[in-house]
């Protein structure tokens, strides 16, 4: 197994200070980006963007 539960335990305040910022890119911005893509390629595929 690659990860364990000990590799994602925050053990300090530093530890979890470095991760905000990746937690706040997969909580907020990834879910858009995942949406804009998606839709674009349909759009793409179905012929409504040309």
């Amino acid at each position: 197994m690659i990860f364990s539960s000990d590799d994602f335990r925050i053990e300090s305040v530093s530890d979890f200070i470095t991760f905000l910022p990746v937690a706040f890119f997969l909580g907020l911005v990834a879910p858009f980006l995942i949406g804009a893509y998606t839709l674009g390629f349909v759009m793409d595929v179905t012929g409504w963007l040309d």
